[in-house]
C-alpha cells in the first residue's frame, strides 16, 4: 500500500481545471506551531491569519499568514505589502471581520494586557 491520500475538489474560485483541484493530503506539511488565540478571516479569495499563542505561551502577531488552499498550507505574506501597523504588535484573542473589502481588527490581549483598540485596513496597503 503506498498510504497516500487524495481529494478531489471543485471551486469556482479555482482558476484552472473547470475549477477542479486534486490535493494529497500525505504529503509533508511544512512545520508551524499550533496557535492558540488566533483571528482568521476570509479575504481576497484566501485565508488570513491574525495574531495567537504558541505552545510555550509565545506571542504570535509580528506576522501574518496566508493559506490559498482553505487552510492546509499557510505562508508568511509578503512584509513589503503587508505591514501591520506596529501599534498593533502581538496578540492573542483578537478579533477579525473583513466589511467592504477592509479588514478590521479588534481589541485582543498582550503581554502588556487587555486592549480595546479598533484597526480598518487593507493587507495590498500600509494604510491602517
Amino acid at each position: 500500500a503506498l498510504n497516500t491520500r487524495w481529494n478531489i475538489e471543485y471551486s469556482p474560485t479555482i482558476s484552472t481545471n473547470n475549477g477542479y483541484r486534486v490535493q494529497d493530503f500525505s504529503i509533508q506539511r511544512p512545520a508551524y506551531t499550533s496557535l492558540t488565540g488566533a483571528a482568521v478571516v476570509w479575504y481576497n479569495n484566501q485565508l488570513y491569519l491574525f495574531g495567537g499563542v504558541d505552545g510555550e505561551n509565545q506571542y504570535i502577531g509580528e506576522q501574518t499568514l496566508f493559506s490559498t488552499d482553505e487552510g492546509l498550507n499557510w505562508q508568511l505574506t509578503d512584509t513589503t505589502h503587508y505591514i501591520l501597523p506596529e501599534t498593533l504588535g502581538a496578540r492573542q484573542r483578537i478579533s477579525a471581520i473583513v466589511k467592504d473589502n477592509y479588514i478590521y481588527l479588534f481589541g485582543g490581549q498582550s503581554p502588556l494586557g487587555s486592549h480595546s483598540d479598533a484597526y480598518r485596513g487593507k493587507l495590498n496597503s500600509i494604510d491602517w
